[in-house]
């Protein structure tokens, strides 16, 4: 059990936090044989905060963990238990803690109750909710949620107060009034919308105050309520169960869920199609166009397996980084799209490969199509290979990046099971090899390609300097992950590099001893750079990629995001936005230089009283990802606009123009008025 002891005016969060905070993770470290649970949640308490209203506990919270253990366990051998803990303590202002605990456990048959905490845990067993046999319906009206419970043992005369807890956040508004009200046989809760509603099902804790002749009495019910096919239908059991489904309900819940599924598929598709049109995937374009330059005259069949080659690169990455995240997720980790760019490791290798391959199209030296696929008259395998490779690095480099109908994709897939989780990214891999794929598939469509020639030579050199440009940029995002001293070392690394390259073209020519003393010295080389980036750059005290507050370009002046920030802005009504980026996120960086940087943005964010929030995840912040789970977002850009008072908040698109911005401000600027004008005449 975690036991945290609050001090007066001050909280944690239940699982879902409501309007904002974040609920304590648990990281655990076992021996094999032992698993542990998930955290057992007792029922919450509302937390006001202004107009706002959260989900957690004062004074003192409880969070029991199950802990198995293999049956075939020695007796008598003891089981160490370690784990990292993180949590949110919130009072005006919000501090994470965390700390690491290690537990010891004596076995023994039969089991033996510890009398020091034995008290706790009966305390923290009293206040977990009872799964129970009652009906639990779901109904929309008149643009609310209502939800009936009925059963054996409720008596809805003695009820004298009720409260519902969803477990997803989103699903019911968490600082509206909830209506306690009688229904046929039991009693009704009516609810108001939250940002995500599910019309279709309803999960949480119900928590119940009766009165009783010696006082009255709290308990608290999970609730699974599923909503009803008509009017009058019967509703299924609040636990859950296959027992007593209405089967009517349960076929209209799966196919809600198979079209969600559906959804999230086609928009990860077109997501993927196009990505390809993000900056940060320009570099590549460029070798991708040479390659089908390079294809265009051979036979037809050819370009097809160079296209299947393609796509089938792309997927394995997009697999790839598929199972990392789910894992990671799984884990417990505050990961996203493009989380392998929070690494200042990842980066630099991302730096040094943009480096090679710029010198490789300078003409530099020749590494031939196996690796980049821009070879000569290679042999078919290794033509392919080299089609592959540049699939994988297409999908490598796209990550920085994040397309529009892609952040909605990924946000669901995040909360699927991991086969789903992992069909969705690949659809959208499928998405973002289609075009290359359609180009190699349709014969007319090579054939408008131009010739080879002399210039393509030309051009081929011309396009290391987008390459050179990224690395350049890769290096800037590393001294903000590492400070001066990552950059110090990458660009050693890249010394280290130009060394190996001149090296390898120094000894082509030499005999079978030659090449090998300069192939085993270019190896060593490109290690040595790997390897100082990894001794130096990774322990290099990080430089702050946003100051406390300030100024970006032209645009609005800008504060460092918090959540405790954040919740005091709109306690005290005033009209916020919030821009979610990172060093590493090419589109953050254009939507701030096109949309966000203009002298007419800035005058109307000073003109409606807008407080610029911006929060950087260039190497990960726990609040920053719980903002973006709380917004079905796997990855930034995210940008948000609330308007004063409880407004619900406006998501901007992922791609920025400034007439975007200016019909969002605009349209911010008539709901003040409007607001203004009811509250004169109420007045």
């Amino acid at each position: 059990m975690l036991h945290l002891r609050l001090k007066e005016g001050w909280h944690t969060y239940w699982r879902n936090p409501g309007d904002s905070g974040e609920p304590p993770h648990i990281v655990w470290t076992l021996p094999n044989g032992v698993e542990a649970g998930d955290i057992q949640w007792p029922y919450p308490d509302p937390l006001p905060y202004g107009p706002l209203l959260n989900y957690g506990y004062s004074a003192e919270a409880f969070h029991l963990i199950p802990i198995r253990i293999a049956k075939d366990w020695p007796a008598g051998r003891p089981v160490s238990l370690r784990a990292r803990a993180n949590w949110l303590a919130c009072s005006d202002i919000c501090v994470p803690e965390g700390g690491d605990f290690e537990l010891t456990l004596a076995t023994a048959a039969p089991a033996q109750t510890d009398a020091a905490t034995a008290g706790l845990f009966r305390k923290a067993r009293e206040r977990l909710p009872v799964k129970i046999d009652w009906t639990a319906g779901l109904a929309q009206q008149d643009g609310k949620i209502v939800l009936t419970v009925a059963g054996k043992g409720l008596q809805p005369d003695r009820i004298t107060k009720a409260a519902f807890f969803p477990y997803k956040w989103g699903v019911v508004e968490p600082a509206a009034a909830q209506t306690l009200g009688a229904a046929a046989g039991g009693l009704s809760l009516t609810m108001t919308p939250g940002q995500k509603p599910d019309p279709q099902r309803l999960d949480g804790v119900l928590v119940l105050t009766e009165a009783l002749g010696d006082g009255p009495a709290t308990r608290a019910y999970e609730i699974s309520a599923m909503a009803r096919p008509q009017e009058g239908a019967a509703a299924g059991p609040a636990t859950g169960t296959s027992a007593g489904t209405n089967a009517d309900s349960g076929t209209a819940a799966a196919a809600t869920a198979n079209a969600g599924i559906l959804q999230a598929l086609l928009l990860a598709i077109l997501g993927g199609v196009v990505l390809n049109l993000m900056p940060c995937v320009f570099p590549v374009l460029s070798m991708k166009a040479m390659a089908l330059i390079r294809h265009a005259e051979k036979a037809p069949r050819t370009i097809r397996m160079h296209g299947l080659a393609y796509a089938l690169g792309v997927l394995s990455c997009f697999a790839v980084l598929a199972t990392l995240l789910i894992a990671l997720k799984g884990a417990g980790e505050a990961v996203g799209w493009g989380f392998q760019l929070q690494s200042p490791l990842f980066v630099a290798v991302m730096a040094y490969l943009f480096f090679l391959l710029g010198l490789n199209l300078s003409g530099a030296f020749e590494i031939g199509g196996s690796a980049i696929g821009l070879g000569g008259n290679l042999a078919a395998r290794r033509g392919y290979g080299g089609s592959y490779f540049t699939g994988v690095l297409a999908a490598v480099v796209s990550t920085p990046c994040t397309a529009p109908f892609m952040g909605a994709a990924l946000g669901f897939a995040l909360t699927q099971s991991a086969p789903v989780s992992l069909g969705i990214f690949l659809a959208l891999g499928l998405g973002f090899a289609l075009p290359y794929l359609l180009l190699t598939f349709v014969p007319a469509l090579v054939r408008l390609l131009p010739r080879p020639g002399v210039w393509m030579e030309r051009t081929r050199q011309f396009l290391a300097f987008p390459l050179y440009a990224s690395a350049a940029w890769l290096v800037w995002v590393l001294g903000i992950q590492a400070g001066p001293d990552g950059v110090l070392a990458a660009l050693a690394g890249m010394i280290l590099i130009a060394f190996g390259v001149w090296l390898w073209t120094a000894v082509r020519d030499t005999g079978t001893r030659g090449r090998l003393i300069g192939r085993s010295g270019t190896a060593a080389a490109i290690i040595a750079a790997v390897a100082i980036v990894a001794g130096l750059g990774i322990n290099a005290q990080p430089s702050a990629s946003l100051p406390a507050s300030g100024r970006s370009a032209s645009g609005p002046e800008f504060e460092g995001f918090s959540s405790e920030r954040l919740a005091a802005l709109r306690a005290s009504g005033k009209p916020v936005f919030v821009n979610m980026t990172a060093a590493w996120c090419i589109t953050c960086l254009v939507n701030e230089r096109v949309a966000l940087s203009s002298a007419i943005v800035n005058e109307q964010f000073d003109a409606l009283g807008i407080t610029y929030l911006k929060g950087d995840w260039t190497n990960g912040d726990p609040q920053i990802t719980a903002l973006l789970d709380s917004f079905g977002r796997s990855g930034v850009p995210l940008y948000v606009l609330y308007g004063p008072g409880n407004a619900e908040p406006v998501l901007l698109p992922q791609l920025l123009t400034e007439s975007l911005v200016l019909d969002a401000l605009r349209k911010l600027s008539e709901k003040s008025k409007i607001t203004a004008n009811t509250d004169r005449s109420t007045s």
